[in-house]
């Protein structure tokens, strides 16, 4: 039909780690599926930003209130060293409200060439 749009179908998260796969296409994926949640779900997101994934404009544009943006504690790494530094605070960050863990490309940085591939997979593999 015309003019209608169909709804992505969202996976449910499940406690433990759920990894998702998008193609470059599915901008705003990750943002949906962070927001959906805590729609379904009490608590708070803590998101550790790795290559840009972490980007408010898609949570404000698709966000039903405001509010609930409150709820997403965003920290955002530029080099290796920064990224390594908020995973090694990621659990003083996390409190008993914290319900979910954002943690996209998570290896970006050590495979980026900033830092050489030893001290990349050491860096990666140390948390």
């Amino acid at each position: 039909m015309r003019g209608q749009t169909t709804q992505p179908e969202l996976p449910t998260l499940e406690p433990g780690l759920t990894l998702l796969e998008v193609d470059d296409r599915s901008t705003g994926a990750l943002h949906s599926l962070v927001l959906d949640h805590l729609l379904l779900e009490s608590g708070n997101a803590v998101w550790v930003d790795a290559h840009g994934h972490g980007t408010t404009q898609p949570l404000v544009r698709i966000a039903p209130s405001l509010r609930l943006l409150k709820r997403i504690a965003i920290a955002r790494a530029f080099t290796p060293w920064q990224h390594y530094s908020l995973l090694q605070a990621l659990a003083d960050e996390c409190t008993t409200e914290t319900n979910l863990l954002v943690l996209p490309a998570v290896d970006y940085f050590y495979r980026s060439g900033d830092c050489s591939d030893r001290e990349g997979e050491r860096l990666f593999t140390h948390y």
